[in-house]
């Protein structure tokens, strides 16, 4: 009897053990996902950018600048200021 609830207790941890893995290895899968998908969109915008004909020239190096010293979060303004905005306008015409 005694070593049924061993057994059982053993079983237990284990089964715990390899649950808590599981949520770690899925937890740091998905902030891997979550990086490399910005570092897309952050090169993505960046191109983006570069090939773009702005209105004055300033422009175009206060956007780049912006998009390369803040990272993701600099490209994900760019694309909804400026990116979103006229591909809208490009879609209508």
């Amino acid at each position: 009897m005694e070593a049924a609830v061993i057994m059982i207790v053993i079983f237990i941890w284990v089964i715990a053990f390899m649950l808590w893995f599981l949520f770690i290895l899925g937890f740091y899968l998905a902030m891997f996902g979550f990086v490399i998908t910005m570092l897309v969109v952050w090169i993505l915008m960046l191109v983006d950018c570069l090939q773009r004909e702005f209105p004055k020239s300033d422009d175009k190096t206060m956007w780049t600048l912006v998009i390369v010293l803040t990272g993701w979060i600099g490209a994900l303004v760019y694309y909804i200021t400026i990116k979103r905005p006229a591909d809208h306008i490009r879609s209508i015409n």
